[in-house]
């Protein structure tokens, strides 16, 4: 599976997930890999998608789909398969009061109806890059 599209900024209603989907990528096999963070107010807790664009290789990378995975680093996560892994940074801009949790999630489009959020990537919390301020 390769990469279709990267977006940072994304409408949850153009594919039926979760309304506080921030960004994401999508494959070419029907899977959507996004980060979601439910705002208290006044913090910014994000991974920077838009990262990957700079990582040589990645937009033709042809993905093994039996072995994907993703894992949460300190600063961030990493996604890939047994033979190449990739970085995605994350960040927590707050002054410390706010909740700063950043799930990822990886959903598969279905025909008709609402996507499936798949069970082998389930509670996966992203490390962040802490701006506590």
């Amino acid at each position: 599976m390769k990469i279709k599209r990267i977006f940072d900024i994304f409408n949850g209603d153009e594919c039926g997930v979760d309304d506080s989907v921030q960004g994401g990528i999508e494959f070419d096999n029907g899977w959507i890999m996004v980060d979601i963070h439910y705002q208290d107010c006044c913090e910014s807790v994000y991974a920077n998608w838009e990262h990957l664009k700079s990582e040589a290789g990645v937009l033709d990378y042809n993905f093994d789909e039996n072995s994907f995975t993703i894992e949460s680093v300190e600063e961030g996560i990493r996604f890939g398969d047994r033979a190449m892994m990739f970085f995605v940074p994350c960040y927590n801009e707050q002054n410390g009061y706010y909740n700063s949790n950043l799930e990822i999630r990886v959903y598969r489009q279905r025909q008709n109806s609402k996507p499936l959020q798949l069970r082998r990537f389930r509670n996966l919390y992203a490390g962040t890059i802490d701006d506590i301020y």
